[in-house]
């Protein structure tokens, strides 16, 4: 795509009219409208990072919020500084989660940040037993077929979210009976649930019934969820296989990840190969797969990442290459496939800090009302010149054409001129504008 200078460069010469400024506009909103999808929001953890203390601040912030007479904005602050802390430093407070829920009601005001903070505030150390009762709060109050279905999507995604960074907080039947909902009459509500069904088969397929689990992958019968409070402690890095022994080998074929490899088979350097991606994916899900590591039965899988692991120190292109691969064998590599690692989530790490744009995500916009329509129709005439009217004179002082003079006339003034032109033979409109050329080349 073209920059803006460049646009502005090749609009500069030519012919200026209406179509090819309008040309340049669009080129100007969709680079604009690029521009900002690629900006990352700036968010810096630093100052939260190196507070002294951490549990026993948040509980005095706590004790204030439950005293806080303030009014419901400056309550949302304090929830949201609760929150990125609890997240951050894994920290226990218990008490902040039924706070919470005492605001999580659809016709709540500014529900979607509270649904924001509650997902902001899970993690891994927080007892099933708290995490449940949120998840459960947010599936009774908002999925549920008097909701509208804007309402159940938000719950959903909002459910997916907590999920991701607290894997305890659903239960068997919870994860089964919103898994229905992949059918739903809407697009926005099966969306939300076809992504909540795939972080699970990420995660645990097992709480699956067995036709929600889709096709096996690879690696996915190895998945398992840990028990609260277990520590899976590992000698080597998992996924390291599909790295050379050698650093060098690395640099030479991980330099363009969307070109095949032109080395020959019989090398042994691997290939890139594809794998499926939605339209909407910004970046597609691209595995590193050497067809002799794949030959290799998972004990000399696990010798082979355990040598690789303790020879040298991986950079951040090999740790690219370990969770691209890793997110191929557990998303599959059949054609079929319709979901991606982006509409799951599972593109992210469950740490990241979480986005509005996450719990309100919407797959279809909803369907406009008329004064909707007649409000967008009335700002895109604001820059739009005036329709059917003549285009002013570059000079008002300048005089107008006999042809613009004969339009103000009345027609019985210039009747027999008319007449005159619509009776004319064949002949006579070849000497007529033959005579016109030929006074035309005199007047040059």
């Amino acid at each position: 795509m073209k920059t803006a200078k460049e646009l502005a460069t090749a609009h500069r010469v030519g012919k200026k009219t209406n179509k090819r400024q309008k040309r340049m506009d669009r080129g100007l909103r969709q680079i604009k409208k690029n521009a900002k999808k690629q900006k990352k929001d700036p968010f810096d953890f630093s100052a939260l990072h190196m507070i002294y203390d951490s549990q026993g601040f948040t509980e005095k912030l706590y004790k204030k919020l439950e005293k806080c007479s303030e009014q419901f904005e400056t309550k949302l602050l304090y929830m949201d500084l609760l929150s990125r802390l609890i997240g951050i430093h894994k920290l226990l407070v218990l008490n902040f989660y039924p706070y919470v829920q005492r605001f999580l009601q659809p016709h709540q005001r500014e529900v979607t940040k509270i649904l924001l903070y509650a997902a902001q505030s899970a993690h891994e150390m927080v007892p099933p037993d708290a995490s449940q009762a949120l998840v459960k709060t947010i599936a009774d109050n908002f999925i549920a077929e008097r909701n509208s279905t804007e309402v159940i999507a938000v719950g959903m995604n909002s459910i997916r979210e907590i999920c991701a960074r607290c894997p305890f907080a659903m239960t068997s039947d919870l994860i089964q009976d919103l898994a229905q909902y992949r059918k739903y009459r809407n697009k926005n509500v099966m969306s939300a649930a076809k992504s909540l069904v795939q972080l699970y088969r990420h995660i645990d397929p097992n709480m699956l019934r067995r036709r929600d689990r889709g096709r096996p992958a690879v690696g996915a019968e190895d998945l398992k969820l840990a028990e609260f409070g277990e520590v899976r402690a590992a000698n080597y890095i998992e996924g390291a296989e599909v790295l050379p022994s050698d650093e060098d080998d690395v640099e030479d074929d991980a330099d363009g990840w969307e070109s095949a490899s032109n080395a020959s088979d019989d090398s042994g350097d691997g290939e890139w190969v594809d794998v499926p991606k939605s339209d909407d994916e910004a970046e597609g899900t691209t595995g590193y797969i050497n067809p002799e590591v794949e030959a290799l039965s998972p004990e000399a899988k696990k010798e082979k990442a355990a040598a690789v692991s303790s020879a040298r120190f991986f950079s951040q292109k090999e740790f690219d290459i370990i969770r691209k691969k890793k997110i191929a064998d557990i998303m599959g590599t059949n054609k079929g496939s319709k979901r991606s690692a982006v509409e799951a989530g599972l593109d992210k790490e469950p740490g990241q800090f979480v986005s509005l744009s996450d719990i309100e995500r919407l797959s279809k916009r909803p369907k406009e009302t008329r004064a909707d329509k007649i409000a967008g129709s009335r700002v895109a005439r604001e820059d739009r010149g005036a329709f059917g009217k003549p285009k002013p004179k570059m000079n008002p002082h300048a005089s107008t054409t006999n042809k613009q003079k004969a339009r103000g006339k009345n027609f019985m003034m210039i009747r027999q001129k008319v007449r005159g032109k619509q009776k004319r033979s064949f002949r006579d409109k070849q000497i007529s504008f033959r005579n016109a050329l030929v006074k035309q080349l005199k007047s040059k």
